[in-house]
């Protein structure tokens, strides 16, 4: 997991924008250095003095200008962002196929956009809080009362501990939040072959299932954020106790400076804004295993699949011949029907020879992606047609084509079948035929 979060960081726009978190947060953590000067300069100079109202320019100009670079590093967030996800999708197209994922198409569809949405928001927002909560905290520790840094300190041992008592739970329910999240998207995609391709009772058993599917999600989903929001509670309260005991102190207590007085009251709203920034710290911290959680699903999404048994090929023929005798390899020309009873494995047959030769598969019973423009109005065997004739007169590799006369009517199979047989002579055609020469149905 470490090598792919590496991975994903090897990016100019993650640079950019975590060089702008740091102007943003460096402005910030100046704004309070100049606050503490700004009290000192105010007890003993007078608010009409040169040094006061220099002061307070500057105090102005560092109030404003973090909004510069804090606009622009959530810009170049986005940009890190979407060069991950195109690079994801990029990547794992090419072992699509080989993933041994059980519902990889949700997880390549929608919820790898989920999981590095979250964690790229997870590595701006622990950036900018990671920085706002350290430079603020030095400054206030150093320049005000060095006693806030103990009151942190408490903090985040205490936080330290519901963490390391939280952690495995939640790093669970992440996971099971997402692969539930992935099965649902991967089941409602089915919705289209259902309700236009299938018949009353298809749609019930979808809908059936997809019910089913929606309140496991649900449950998953409710389980996951219940659990996180109660931490978050806990961590919160952990954050706010001793910081505000300490502020509390120093109001009543005779022995506070008036400078250090004046600058917590100067701070007050930057003092809590720090414990607001602990929080996100805290949180950000606490989810970590939920986001370890996430990318521990998307990397069973690119394992390669193990190689599978061998297929067992003895009801399986090609040309009347055994099939475990079949070498596409010595072979340049010729026409093989591949020939065996339903279930036999004929298809996977065809494609196992896929994997090991340069071949091309067809089978008009999906429609998929071509060179050219598929008109959608297309009846199957109009697409059927359509393919098969590409394949057969803009391709020179050996073929395999899986019932390719399925959606054919008579005239059509003729003219394929002859065009099939010239372009046999000059490469090899693999076949599973719907029908056979004589128009009798083949097994």
């Amino acid at each position: 997991m470490l090598h792919q979060m590496a991975a994903m960081c090897r990016n100019r726009w993650f640079c950019i924008m975590c060089v702008c978190i740091l102007a943003h947060q460096s402005f910030i953590g100046l704004s309070v250095y100049i606050s503490v000067r700004l009290s000192s300069a105010v007890i003993e100079h007078g608010l009409g003095s040169q040094d006061v109202s220099f002061l307070v320019f500057i105090y102005i100009m560092l109030m404003v200008l973090p909004y510069l670079p804090g606009y622009f590093s959530g810009y170049c967030k986005t940009r890190w962002e979407s060069f991950v996800l195109a690079t994801f999708w990029a990547d794992k197209a090419e072992i699509y196929q080989r993933s041994p994922s059980e519902h990889k198409l949700g997880f390549y569809t929608a919820q790898v956009r989920d999981v590095y949405g979250r964690f790229t928001q997870f590595a701006y927002y622990g950036l900018s809080s990671l920085l706002n909560f350290s430079l603020s905290l030095a400054m206030i520790g150093v320049f005000i009362d060095g006693r806030f840094l103990l009151a942190i300190l408490m903090t985040l041992l205490l936080v330290f501990v519901v963490s390391r008592l939280t952690s495995g739970r939640m790093q669970t329910l992440s996971e099971t939040e997402s692969r539930e999240t992935s099965s649902l998207t991967h089941h409602l995609k089915e919705i289209h072959p259902n309700a236009i391709s299938g018949n009353v009772l298809n749609r019930r058993c979808w809908q059936n299932r997809a019910l089913d599917q929606i309140f496991r999600f649900c449950s998953a989903r409710n389980a996951h954020a219940g659990f996180q929001s109660c931490v978050f509670l806990l961590s919160s309260l952990f954050s706010l106790l001793p910081t505000s005991g300490l502020i509390v102190y120093l109001m009543l207590s005779a022995d506070t400076s008036e400078a250090a007085l004046l600058a917590v009251v100067i701070n007050l709203t930057r003092i809590f804004h720090l414990i607001g920034s602990i929080n996100d710290v805290i949180e950000i911290f606490l989810s970590l295993p939920s986001v370890r959680g996430l990318l521990n699903t998307l990397q069973e999404f690119g394992q390669a699949d193990e190689p599978s048994p061998p297929v067992r090929l003895v009801q399986i023929e090609v040309n009347h011949q055994p099939a475990e005798a079949f070498d596409l390899s010595m072979l340049f020309q010729g026409r093989y029907r591949i020939r065996g009873k339903n279930g036999s494995g004929k298809t996977t047959f065809l494609r196992r020879l896929e994997k090991e030769q340069d071949i091309l598969y067809f089978n008009p019973a999906r429609r998929v992606d071509w060179p050219w423009q598929v008109d959608p109005g297309l009846s199957d065997g109009q697409y059927s047609r359509q393919c098969l004739d590409w394949l057969l007169t803009e391709t020179d590799q050996p073929l395999a084509l899986d019932e390719w006369d399925a959606f054919l009517d008579a005239s059509n199979r003729n003219q394929v079948n002859q065009l099939i047989e010239s372009q046999a002579r000059q490469r090899v055609i693999l076949e599973v035929r719907q029908m056979d020469s004589a128009g009798t149905t083949s097994g």
